[in-house]
């Protein structure tokens, strides 16, 4: 069980950089595999399609990315707090991760219908609570008067 675990994390690890690189229609399976050091037959026990290991990569990285944001959002913090830890956040995040934003704008591009897949299936940010914290601060006087989401894209 070790071992299948961390084949498949291996798999995972290499689809993620092919998938970064190269997205959806551009990555190949043999490629993965070959760079997994797997067969593709092997690859193919693990993963029946690729359109089912892209989707296992996607989820993973946009999770990651949204979570780190709703993790912050959701904090009880004072509102330009959690604004400047918003920004740090996503900054370390460029700078370890830079494929990311454009990985997810790519696929989002390509296939719009998911990120509302997405968001709907986690619930990963609470929009309905952060729209009404903007709209506080906004009758504060404390920030212009701006969408909730127009902070977060």
């Amino acid at each position: 069980m070790e071992i299948e675990n961390a084949t498949q994390q291996r798999i995972l690890e290499v689809a993620t950089n092919v998938f970064y690189q190269k997205g959806l229609a551009g990555a190949r399976m043999q490629e993965i595999a070959d760079l997994s050091g797997i067969n593709k037959a092997m690859l193919h026990y693990y993963y029946t399609t690729k359109e089912q290991l892209f989707d296992k990569v996607f989820q993973r990285t946009f999770f990651m990315y949204i979570g780190s944001i709703s993790r912050l959002l959701s904090t009880a913090s004072p509102f330009k707090e959690k604004l400047w830890n918003f920004i740090d956040e996503v900054m370390d995040m460029l700078q370890k991760y830079p494929y990311i934003p454009v990985f997810i704008l790519h696929e989002l591009n390509q296939n719009p219908a998911r990120i509302s897949e997405l968001f709907s299936e986690s619930q990963a940010i609470n929009f309905e609570e952060f729209k009404r914290e903007v709209a506080r601060e906004v009758r504060r006087g404390n920030i212009k008067k701006v969408k909730g989401r127009a902070i977060i894209y």
